[in-house]
């Protein structure tokens, strides 16, 4: 062998020994499958935010724990979208186009869901929220989906709570926010349709923390009873309290936020008697229970935010377990998804349609001291 080719195969060699050692030396992220997280982690929806993307990294953590997805590791990108529609497009454009990922959860709200819509839509990824509940959503998209029903029966249930009290003329205080403004507009259409009326509509921003002023004047218009549909479950009680602060002894109903254990923890009297439709699920089911126990155990804290947390859990469950099937498949992830029927979880028993929109059972309820009871 002459000296050229005696260097010709020590040269070839080297590569091999250099390819070899560097696909040994691949790191973990390497085989992970990356999911994306939209959501208000700063201002003042991040009191839902912040428990939302708490239960979706529960239940990645506990999916890594029992193997992940066929041994690869499911990794979450999270971007804080502050409920804001242009910081969640930012965010949106940098997971699909830095970190490739094939599935985005928006956190909470549709305001920044409907932003991302077209751009996911497009690139053929994953949407999908286990909060965001504005109408528009049903036809944002084929990739888009959501396991929080939409404010249109929110609103229906609630005119029909009222409607059943005998409730004919009410007042509304509500957040200036896309999925609450729908849900306002919404529960006059539903109420109009039972032989009700709304007579007067109050609305409050996010920031604020005296809605007195709006208070006063829907009780000076002496309705039958007070539709109070806050955003955040600190808010809730905040209108609860200044109600009762008042000397205000009007019926209150309330939209899904009053579900929540923050209620039920900090509202106190001042939320005693305040009815709502909600999910039906008991707070004594297993899968529940083991959500909140899990919860417990990982951050040393009760869930607050337990309805909104739970339909986060579910919602990180059954990425998961679409992805047991397509990986990062998209089409698959989605027609897995559209097949979803009768699946029970943490939030109850869960269907989706059509359209991406959940389809789930509708409950009332009563607050009363410190406790849900089932009214209807």
């Amino acid at each position: 062998m002459n000296k050229i080719t005696h260097a010709k195969v020590i040269i070839t060699l080297m590569v091999i020994l250099i390819v070899v050692s560097l696909s040994g030396c691949q790191t973990p992220e390497d085989n992970t499958i990356k999911i994306g997280f939209i959501g208000p982690l700063t201002g003042p929806v991040s009191a839902i935010g912040i428990p939302t993307l708490e239960s979706i990294e529960l239940s990645i953590d506990q999916i890594n724990e029992n193997g992940g997805i066929k041994g690869r590791r499911l990794q979450l990108i999270v971007e804080d979208g502050a409920c804001n529609p242009k910081l969640a497009l930012t965010a949106a454009n940098k997971l699909i186009y830095d970190n490739n990922v094939s599935v985005i959860i928006n956190g909470v709200c549709s305001s920044s869901m409907l932003a991302m819509a077209p751009l996911t839509e497009e690139n053929k990824v994953i949407l999908i929220s286990p909060i965001a509940a504005s109408p528009d959503i049903t036809n944002a998209g084929d990739y888009v989906f959501r396991l929080s029903s939409s404010s249109v029966y929110f609103a229906k249930q609630a005119a029909k709570l009222a409607n059943i009290l005998g409730y004919k003329k009410i007042g509304v205080i509500y957040e200036n926010n896309a999925y609450t403004i729908g849900m306002r507009d919404e529960f006059e259409r539903s109420l109009n349709a039972l032989d009700g009326e709304v007579i007067v509509s109050e609305i409050y921003e996010s920031t604020d923390q005296d809605i007195r002023t709006q208070i006063i004047k829907v009780a000076a218009k002496e309705p039958d009873a007070i539709l109070v549909v806050p955003l955040s479950a600190p808010k809730a009680v905040l209108i609860a309290t200044q109600i009762k602060e008042l000397g205000i002894d009007l019926p209150i109903l309330g939209g899904e936020t009053y579900d929540l254990n923050y209620v039920l923890k900090n509202g106190g009297s001042a939320v005693d008697g305040i009815k709502y439709a909600s999910y039906g699920r008991s707070d004594n089911d297993k899968d529940f229970m083991y959500y909140k126990s899990s919860f417990k155990a990982k951050y040393g804290k009760e869930i607050e935010d337990d309805t909104f947390g739970a339909n986060a859990y579910d919602t990180a469950t059954i990425i998961a377990e679409a992805m047991q099937l397509c990986e990062e498949n998209t089409d698959c992830i989605r027609d897995y998804l559209y097949s979803v029927k009768d699946w029970k979880g943490a939030s109850g028993k869960i269907s989706i349609d059509e359209n991406g929109d959940v389809l789930r059972e509708f409950m009332f309820y009563e607050l009363k001291n410190g406790k849900r009871n089932i009214i209807g």
